[in-house]
């Protein structure tokens, strides 16, 4: 049998902005800001989390980019007050 390959992807909460990481089947990956509703463990209730493929190279994009669309404004404010 042979192992699939597999990546991970960050989960943004919707209401807290807590990131977490989960793997997935690279034939089974979603595609960039999937909403998804799972459980938060800080805000300790299910929430819609959007999923994004890589936390870093997203938050390289609000430095350099101005032109974002609704979703990715939504996970920029949210980033923005968990980081103080």
């Amino acid at each position: 049998m042979r192992k699939s390959k597999t990546t991970f992807s960050d989960l943004i909460c919707s209401e807290c902005g807590s990131v977490m990481t989960i793997s997935r089947k690279i034939c089974h990956q979603r595609e960039y800001l999937h909403i998804k509703d799972l459980y938060c463990i800080c805000c300790d209730k299910i929430t819609k989390h959007y999923e994004v493929h890589d936390i870093t190279l997203l938050k390289k994009k609000f430095e350099f980019q101005d032109n974002l669309n609704e979703k990715e404004e939504t996970i920029k404010k949210l980033l923005l007050k968990k980081e103080k």
